[in-house]
């Protein structure tokens, strides 16, 4: 700044002077009568001709203040235009450099300088412009806010272009409400001046990382702020958009985070909250609310998103690799039950899901309480959480092996020899009562709760151990009888032989 208003008073003292002629008189002003002039010293410095600008140049005016020393000076320049009325008038001092003398319209772009104006009362509040091309391009305001492109910036420092209609700026903030600083993109369609509203996929802001590779400089990746959606009233959509080079210095989109607030890696249009890649290799996460749910909370899913965020129903989508299109959901409700549902494929392109069918799909659930049901799909007919048995199977099971493990009471005791094991007759006499064995369940029993397999097991090896008891029993009456009808036989031979 101080550079620039010496300058202008050098070249304000350099018109005053250009048309005057005099000797070496004096020490405060030296003409050397060639088109230099000097103030506070005999002879004009002439610039060293090592120097990178003007070499062994000489000025034609220098102004010299002071020579050496240690002690504090401050020297000052003024260009005054006395006034002191309250009048509000356009009010310009400046300092201009043109590069020729033509006074055609087409030599006025050569002209360039310094700007000092400003149009309020007492010329309060004024600004200060650099000018090239006589065009103002860099203004500093009355607060010191910097404008290149603009004479009004709004930012501590803004740069604006007026024909593409984009700005950019940043300032920091320090109040009782706002504190620290912020960069700041704008974007509108026409021109600043009359400025037209920005259209979905428009491009307001970008910031460029840039890598040289040996050669010249090469773009590694970007963060864009895309318009995404239909600008109304009050509202203009965004979405950032995240892009890398890959290996072959291909620049493209990596991840997106959309107006929705869905968050896309590897796919453009993310329907789930957050989603990886798109078609039957994405994985997304998401919301899963609403009753067709079960008021659900959040889900994962493997090539199936839900198109929407809140808790009203919603759609499901499952891509097609062009032979099938199934994928699977887990997802969890209120009550802290998880359902697994696996989506069976139903053809080559896409199928559409609603909620209540991702539900009724489910073909495991674990409730809160650590039930687990299988083939479960009527939840209320099964109800889990309240249940007491820790697995429910909604079909046929096979296995390979099954152990039931009981705590107690196995009945090996029936072949100790302290057991009563009960009469025929009275077996009998409880079967014509009951028509079913002692001990074990009714027919009406098990229709109604169902089979304990370890209890009945437990209960059907009583019986055969029992049965055993009444088999060895059976067995020694039957040899004890057949040692009977041997000796009478044996006697009845011994009887004949002596009859005869």
């Amino acid at each position: 700044m101080k550079k620039s208003i010496f300058i202008t008073i050098t070249l304000l003292l350099v018109s005053i002077f250009a048309h005057a002629q005099w000797t070496n008189t004096t020490p405060n002003i030296n003409n050397t009568n060639t088109g230099s002039v000097t103030i506070g010293s005999a002879t004009p410095y002439t610039i060293n001709a090592s120097a990178a600008l003007f070499p062994s140049a000489m000025p034609k005016l220098e102004v010299v203040t002071g020579i050496g020393g240690t002690t504090p000076f401050a020297d000052l320049i003024t260009i005054r235009r006395p006034g002191a009325t309250a009048d509000v008038v356009s009010r310009q001092l400046g300092m201009i450099f043109k590069l020729s003398s033509e006074s055609s319209t087409t030599e006025a772009d050569k002209m360039g300088g310094l700007l000092f104006e400003s149009a309020n009362a007492y010329a309060n509040s004024p600004t200060m412009s650099l000018v090239t091309a006589n065009v103002r391009r860099l203004t500093i305001d009355q607060n010191g806010k910097i404008g290149i492109g603009t004479t009004t910036p709004t930012h501590q420092f803004h740069l604006s272009n007026s024909g593409a209609s984009a700005d950019f700026g940043f300032e920091s903030f320090n109040s009782s409400t706002v504190q620290g600083s912020r960069l700041y993109f704008g974007r509108s369609r026409g021109m600043s001046t009359s400025a037209l509203a920005v259209q979905n996929g428009d491009y307001i802001g970008f910031l460029d990382f840039f890598g040289h590779d040996g050669t010249t400089a090469q773009r590694s990746g970007q963060l864009i702020l895309q318009v995404d959606g239909t600008p109304s009233s009050g509202i203009v959509p965004g979405a950032f958009v995240f892009t890398t080079a890959n290996a072959n210095g291909i620049n493209a989109e990596r991840m997106r985070i959309s107006s929705a607030g869905n968050v896309g890696i590897g796919t453009m249009t993310p329907v789930s909250t957050f989603q990886v890649n798109n078609t039957v290799s994405k994985f997304s996460v998401g919301n899963a609310g609403g009753a067709d749910l079960g008021y659900g909370t959040s889900y994962i899913g493997f090539n199936a998103a839900r198109i929407g965020t809140g808790s009203t129903p919603s759609n499901w989508t499952i891509d097609g690799d062009g032979y099938h299109n199934g994928g699977s959901v887990i997802y969890t409700d209120v009550a802290g039950t998880v359902y697994i549902t696996p989506i069976v494929s139903t053809g080559a392109t896409t199928q559409t899901l609603a909620d209540a069918d991702i539900k009724s799909k489910a073909a495991l659930r674990v409730s809160g309480t650590g039930n687990v049901g299988i083939g479960t799909t009527d939840y209320g007919a099964w109800t889990l959480n309240n249940s007491s048995y820790k697995l429910a199977v909604g079909g046929s099971m096979i296995a390979t092996a099954v152990t039931v493990k009981l705590v107690a009471n196995w009945p090996d005791y029936v072949f100790k020899k302290d057991y009563t094991l009960p009469s025929l007759t009275d077996v009998k006499t409880y079967i014509d009562q009951n028509q079913h064995l002692p001990e074990i369940p009714s027919a009406q029993q098990i229709e109604k709760d169902g089979v304990n397999l370890g209890e009945m097991n437990k209960l059907l090896l009583k019986k055969v151990e029992e049965l055993t008891l009444y088999l060895i029993e059976k067995d020694k009456k039957e040899k004890e009888q057949e040692e009977r009808i041997n000796k009478l036989e044996k006697a009845m031979q011994t009887l004949a032989k002596g009859t005869n």
